[in-house]
Formats: C-alpha cells, sequence, structure tokens
C-alpha cells in the first residue's frame, strides 16, 4: 500500500470512489452525502489546497481522503465537549473503493493521519459523520475514537468525535 498526498491527476479516480461511497451510504439506508455534496469542486479544491490523499492497493487507487490542518469552523460550536482544546487534524470525505471494502484500508487512512499528525506535531484528530451512519460511528469507535457532542455541519446536524494521539 502507498498513501501520498492526491494530485490533479488522480481527481477522476477520486470522484468514482466518492460515488461509490455515495451509492454504498444509499444502500444502506443512510442519507449522508445524498444531495449532492461532495462533489467535483469539493475534491478539486481538496487537492488544490493540498488536503487530499489517496492510498493505492495493488496499483488501484482504494481509497481518498481529505485531511486538513486548518480548522474547522463549524466545529467551534459543540453541543457538547470536545476532549481537547489544542491544535488538530479534521478528517473529510473518507471513501474506500467498493472493490476493497472490508480489508481494513480505512484502519489504515486513520494511522496514516495519525503519522502525519505526529510529523506537525499535532495530538489531536476531529472527525464527524451523520446520526445514521451507523457504519462509520462503529468504524470511529473501533479506531480508538470517542464520542464529544453534536455539531452543526452543512445545515446539519452530525455526531463529533475526537481522538488524542
Amino acid at each position: 500500500m502507498e498513501f501520498k498526498k492526491a494530485e490533479m491527476s488522480d481527481l477522476k479516480d477520486s470522484l468514482s470512489l466518492i460515488d461509490q461511497a455515495k451509492e454504498y451510504l444509499k444502500n444502506s439506508g443512510v442519507d449522508q452525502w445524498q444531495k449532492g455534496y461532495p462533489n467535483e469542486d469539493t475534491i478539486y479544491n481538496d487537492i488544490l489546497k493540498g488536503n487530499a490523499y489517496i492510498l493505492k492497493y495493488n496499483d488501484d487507487t482504494a481509497s481518498y481522503v481529505c485531511i486538513s490542518f486548518d480548522g474547522e469552523e463549524s466545529y467551534k460550536s459543540i453541543q457538547g465537549k470536545w476532549k481537547s482544546i489544542q491544535p488538530y487534524a479534521v478528517i473529510h470525505r473518507l471513501a474506500v473503493s467498493s472493490k476493497y471494502r472490508g480489508k481494513g484500508l480505512a484502519k489504515e487512512i486513520f494511522k496514516e493521519a495519525e503519522k502525519l499528525c505526529h510529523i506537525k506535531n499535532i495530538h489531536s484528530i476531529k472527525i464527524d459523520t451523520d446520526n445514521d451512519n451507523a457504519i462509520m460511528k462503529q468504524l470511529l469507535t473501533k479506531n480508538g475514537y470517542s464520542y464529544c457532542g453534536v455539531i452543526r455541519f452543512d445545515n446539519s446536524d452530525k455526531i463529533a468525535y475526537e481522538k488524542l494521539i
């Protein structure tokens, strides 16, 4: 496996992964990502800002994720309490290829995010998901993320998690 920053040449494959994830969520009865977001402009901007990453597996683009160290405006107000008040990374738009789902790639992404944090001397990762996304909530808990409360993002309530590393 190879984890690397996405380039503009990875845009098409990254969008394909996002579309696969949208379909998977829809088929799982999850409303998240069913209203156009994330779209090509979102992924394009992730790549442009240097926040887009892909995981290559068997020479395929197997996973896409946005990892940002710029903070998240919507995280400033939480119904609940963050585990810490310190600089943090935020993970958005995690998508795994349907071809490789169930092979532990999301866990690898979380490990790679932690490596990026260590390089930048960051000791917190924050992430959010929809309340009905039981798959992601279970994945987060299994990987050491703790429920912190509810934030408002993209005009809807999201369940917020944080992991101290």
